[in-house]
C-alpha cells in the first residue's frame, strides 16, 4: 500500500484529528466500517492525504442471514461459493462447483478476515477485539469476559471424614480442572444449591449449575461459568495431597468505571532470549515481558511485580541453540555441608574435566585434557570459629490465611555447641532471629451473593419483594463489613416494591341452598351457595375473578346434618369395659334421637336394643381356682372339688373354716386336665 494512504485506526475520540465528513457505514449489522480523508500534516512522511477508519453498526445480524462473504459472491452468480486464501484473506475469491476460485476484487470493508477476530479494511486485515474497538487485539479471556481481569486460582480440598475430602467452587468460576493424580482417589458426589448427584463408574458427563462437567482419566473439567457455588467430594484410600484443583475468576473492575491503564499483565513476546551458552548447545526461551492490560504497551517489569500478577498460565516456547564446541574445562559440584558447625571442619565437592559439544555435555575421562594449574580445590576448611552457644531456627509454618495477608511462624531456640537446647538467656537476645513474618496467600475474591426475589407480598396493588444478600470471601460467607470494605460498589438492595394485579372488585354471596347433600339420614353432609366477584357493576366470569382479592374470598360451602324425612332412631354409646377376664359382662347406654336432638325413649318406634352382653372367654376350673385361695366351705361343688384335690391343705385352728394352703392350678386334679361345668 502507498505510504500516503495509511490505515489510521480510530481507538478513541480523544485522539481524532480534523478531517472531512465520515462516509456511510459499509454494513447495517455485523461490523461496518466508516472512513474519511485526513489532510497530511506538517512533518508527515507523505505530502498528499491519509484515510481514517472506525467501526460502526457493531451488532449481531438477524438469525437466518447468509454468511456475508457468501452474499458478496452471489452478486456475481447464484451458484458461486466463497473461498478464503489464508495468506490474503481480504481478497474476494469465488468458485463454481468443479472450478478453481476466481478473484472478484476485495471484500467489503468489515468482512471477517477468516476464523480470526480481525476484519478487512481496504484490503488489509485489521485486528478487531472483543471490546468492539477497531485495532484492538483484546480477546475473550479464560473467564469468558472481555473487560474484567481474569486470574487463575487454586482450590484446596478439606478433610470431611477419615477418607473423604471436599472443596467448594464459587459461582462464575470458569475453566475448572480437578486432577486426582492417583488411582487411590475417586470422585464421590457433586452438588449445588438445587440438587446433589452421585458419581458412577460409567458416567462421563454431568450437568449441574448451568454447565456440563466432563470426567476423563480421573480428571473433572468444565468451561463454566458456574451459576451457583458447587461442592465436590472425593473419596481417597490414601492422603489427598496429590489432588490438583485450578479455576479462573474475574476481578470485577469494569473498564467503563475504573481507569484500567494502571493494570498490567505478563505476556509472551515473539523474540527469544539470547542463547544460554556461548559454546556448545544451549537453550533459548521466548521472552516474557510486562505490558498494559488494555493497550498491550510494553512497560518495565517492575510494574507487573509490584502488582503481584503471576506468570502462571504463560507457556513460552523453548528451543535449542548450537554454538561452536567449547574447550575442555574444569567443572565441579556444590560444596557439601560443613562436617562441623564450629571449631573447624571440612566440606568437599567433586571436580571433573569436561568438554561441551553440540550434542550435549560429555565428561572426559583423562584429567590431563584440562590445565592442572587451574583445577579447583575439592576440599575446603570451614567453620573455624570457636564453638559457642547459638540461636537455632526451625522451618517456617504455612501461611495463616488462604488469601490476603497473613503470618508465618517458626521455632527459635538457644542451643550449645553440641546442639542441645538450653535456656534463652544463654544466647544474645539482640541477635535473636525473628519468630514471625508476614506472608501472602492467594488473591481474595469478595462478592455479594443474592437469592431470588420472593413473590409479591400482595395479590393486588403495591406490595414488597425481599431477598437474601450475603457477603462471601472466596466462596465462604463472612460479615457484610468485609465486602463493604473491599468492594467499591454498594451492597445490593434486599427489598423492593412490586405491583400485584388490579383487584378493585367486591365479593357477593347468595343464600345457602336448603338442600343438605349427604349419604343418608343422620349423616354429615355439605351445603352450597354461589359466590360472585362484582367488578364495574357486573358479575365477573372465568379468569375475571382476579379482579377481586382472593385472600378475602368467602367460602361457598358449609357443613350440615341430614334430618329432613328422617324418623327418630336409637343411638348407642360404645360398650364399656368387660367386668372379668373370663365369663364377664359389659354394658352400654342407648338414646332416642332425631338428628342432634335427644327425645324420650317412647318416640323411637322399634324395640330398644340390648344394653348388656357377655364378654371374655368361658372360664376353666384352673382359671377359677387360680384367681384366689380356695375357701372350701363357701365354694360351689365344682370349685370345692378343685380345692379338695389341692396337694396339701391345713386347718387353721383360729378360724372356723378350712383353707387350702395354695390355689388349685391346672393339672392338679388327678386324672383330668379340663374344667368342670
Amino acid at each position: 500500500m502507498d505510504c500516503c494512504i495509511k490505515l489510521l485506526i480510530l481507538v478513541s475520540f480523544a485522539n481524532m484529528v480534523l478531517g472531512g465528513e465520515w462516509s456511510s457505514c459499509s454494513r447495517t449489522c455485523g461490523v461496518g466500517i466508516m472512513q474519511r480523508t485526513i489532510p497530511c500534516q506538517i512533518n508527515d512522511e507523505c505530502n498528499e492525504t491519509r484515510k481514517e477508519f472506525r467501526a460502526c453498526n457493531v451488532k449481531r445480524c438477524p438469525d437466518g442471514n447468509a454468511d456475508f462473504r457468501s452474499q458478496q459472491c452471489k452478486t456475481y452468480g447464484e451458484e458461486l461459493m466463497p473461498f478464503i486464501n489464508k495468506s490474503d484473506p481480504c481478497k474476494l475469491l469465488c468458485s463454481a462447483p468443479g472450478q478453481s476460485p476466481a478473484q472478484k476484487g476485495l471484500v467489503v470493508d468489515g468482512t471477517r478476515c477468516s476464523s480470526s477476530s480481525g476484519v478487512c479494511v481496504v484490503g488489509e486485515c485489521v485486528p478487531f477485539g472483543c471490546d468492539r474497538v477497531l485495532g484492538s487485539k483484546r480477546t475473550i479471556n479464560k473467564c469468558g469476559t472481555c473487560s474484567d481481569l481474569c486470574v487463575q486460582l487454586t482450590c484446596k480440598f478439606k478433610n470431611s471424614s477419615s477418607n473423604d475430602y471436599y472443596t467448594t467452587l464459587p459461582s462464575e468460576s470458569t475453566n475448572i480442572s480437578i486432577a486426582l493424580g492417583s488411582s487411590s482417589c475417586s470422585f464421590k458426589d457433586i452438588n449445588d444449591s438445587t440438587k446433589s448427584l452421585h458419581f458412577s463408574s460409567d458416567q462421563s458427563v454431568i450437568s449441574l449449575s448451568g454447565t456440563v462437567f466432563t470426567i476423563s482419566n480421573n480428571e473433572l473439567t468444565t468451561e463454566g461459568p458456574l451459576q451457583s457455588p458447587v461442592t465436590i467430594e472425593v473419596h481417597c484410600l490414601k492422603s489427598s495431597h496429590k489432588i490438583q484443583c485450578n479455576y479462573h475468576m474475574s476481578v470485577y473492575i469494569p473498564y467503563d468505571e475504573v481507569e484500567i491503564a494502571n493494570f498490567y499483565e505478563w505476556a509472551v513476546g515473539e523474540s527469544f532470549t539470547p542463547c544460554s551458552q556461548t559454546c556448545g548447545r544451549g537453550i533459548q526461551t521466548q521472552e516474557i515481558y510486562c505490558r498494559t492490560y488494555n493497550t498491550h504497551e510494553r512497560v518495565p517489569d517492575f510494574e507487573c511485580t509490584n502488582n503481584d500478577l503471576s506468570k502462571n498460565g504463560l507457556f513460552p516456547a523453548t528451543q535449542f541453540c548450537d554454538q561452536p564446541a567449547c574447550p575442555s574445562e574444569w567443572t565441579h559440584s556444590d560444596w557439601t555441608h560443613c562436617s562441623k558447625s564450629c571449631g573447624g571442619g571440612d566440606r568437599m565437592r567433586d571436580v571433573s574435566c569436561i568438554q561441551v559439544i553440540r550434542d550435549g555435555v560429555q565428561p572426559i575421562q583423562t584429567p590431563g585434557k584440562c590445565d592442572s594449574e587451574t583445577k579447583p580445590a575439592s576440599l575446603h576448611e570451614c567453620n573455624k570459629h570457636p564453638c559457642h552457644n547459638h540461636w537455632h531456627t526451625g522451618d517456617w509454618s504455612m501461611c495463616s490465611v488462604d488469601c490476603g495477608e497473613g503470618i508465618q511462624g517458626r521455632n527459635v531456640t538457644c542451643r550449645d555447641a553440641n546442639g542441645n537446647k538450653i535456656h534463652n538467656h544463654n544466647c544474645s537476645l539482640q541477635a535473636k532471629p525473628y519468630k514471625k513474618k508476614l506472608c501472602t496467600g492467594d488473591m481474595c475474591i469478595h462478592k455479594w451473593i443474592k437469592s431470588n426475589w420472593t413473590n409479591c407480598s400482595v395479590s393486588c396493588g403495591e406490595g414488597v419483594q425481599t431477598r437474601q444478600v450475603n457477603c462471601t470471601k472466596n466462596g465462604t460467607a463472612v460479615d457484610d463489613s468485609v465486602c463493604l470494605e473491599n468492594i467499591p460498589i454498594a451492597k445490593p438492595a434486599k427489598e423492593r416494591t412490586c405491583q400485584g394485579p388490579c383487584c378493585n372488585g367486591i365479593w357477593a354471596v347468595e343464600n345457602w341452598l336448603k338442600e343438605c347433600v349427604a349419604l343418608g339420614c343422620h349423616k354429615e353432609g355439605v351445603q352450597y351457595r354461589n359466590v360472585h366477584c362484582i367488578h364495574n357493576g357486573r358479575t365477573s366470569e372465568g379468569n375475571d375473578h382476579i379482579k377481586c382479592n382472593p385472600a378475602t374470598e368467602p367460602s361457598n360451602t358449609q357443613g350440615c346434618y341430614m334430618t329432613d324425612g328422617c324418623n327418630p332412631e336409637w343411638f348407642p354409646t360404645d360398650w364399656g369395659y368387660c367386668s372379668k377376664t373370663c365369663s364377664g359382662t359389659q354394658t352400654r347406654t342407648l338414646y332416642c334421637k332425631l338428628g342432634n336432638v335427644t327425645l324420650a325413649d317412647e318416640k323411637c318406634s322399634y324395640a330398644k336394643p340390648s344394653m348388656v352382653q357377655t364378654c371374655g372367654p368361658k372360664c376353666l376350673v384352673s382359671e377359677i381356682c387360680e384367681a384366689q385361695f380356695c375357701h372350701k366351705d363357701e365354694l360351689p361343688p365344682c370349685q370345692k372339688q378343685c380345692c379338695e384335690y389341692c396337694k396339701q391343705w391345713q386347718l387353721l385352728p383360729l378360724l372356723r373354716y378350712n383353707f387350702c394352703e395354695r390355689p388349685c392350678c391346672k393339672g392338679n386334679l388327678p386324672g383330668q386336665d379340663t374344667g368342670c361345668n
